[in-house]
């Protein structure tokens, strides 16, 4: 049976690992030490697929694991996203375009959460939601690696865009199935 309310687990202890590099890729990066930032930042986003694994193959899925897990996950992109303006390879536009999908799904999140709707309680991840995370994550290893142009960072920013926007339709279409199916068991 799996136990929601434990807090201390493996997964979670991963996360914590995960939040306490964020200052750590922080100074490496403010000190022009690029190549140790990276290694951070690229240790950071494996153990971000660890910790989700390790919870669901040791059945250590947790409520506070599943709040702590995005929050990390937000501040290592913000903490990225403002660490990349500081060293000129963005622009505060694209810091604000980059954080805006994710602050929309974060407020979705708990609107949903709140008034029991879209999600009824149930956030799943789809391969698009991932997707999207993906081209975030190697924007940043792109921009640090290559110091890519404008053209590779609007594509990624479009593609972002896009997954999260089918990760929604598909998450509103699973809600409209689930409320149909409850109407037709009556």
């Amino acid at each position: 049976m799996k136990n929601f309310d434990r807090i201390l687990t493996v997964p979670n202890f991963i996360t914590l690992l995960r939040f306490l590099a964020i200052p750590i890729f922080i100074y490496f990066m403010i000190n022009k030490q690029i190549n140790l930032g990276l290694f951070v930042y690229i240790i950071a986003v494996i153990s971000d697929t660890i910790d989700g694994n390790v919870a669901r193959y040791f059945h250590q899925e947790s409520r506070f694991g599943s709040v702590f897990d995005p929050v990390v996950d937000f501040c290592i992109i913000l903490s990225s996203l403002i660490i990349l303006f500081i060293l000129n390879y963005i622009t505060l536009a694209h810091v604000i375009l980059f954080i805006l999908p994710r602050i929309i799904t974060f407020g979705l999140i708990l609107y949903c959460k709140n008034k029991n709707s879209l999600l009824n309680g149930d956030y799943f991840r789809s391969i698009y939601a991932k997707v999207g995370s993906g081209f975030f994550i190697y924007l940043v290893i792109g921009l640090l690696i290559l110091k890519a142009d404008y053209y590779i960072i609007f594509a990624c920013f479009v593609l972002i865009y896009i997954f999260s926007s089918i990760h929604w339709f598909l998450m509103y279409k699973d809600k409209k199935r689930r409320e149909f199916e409850t109407l037709t068991d009556i």
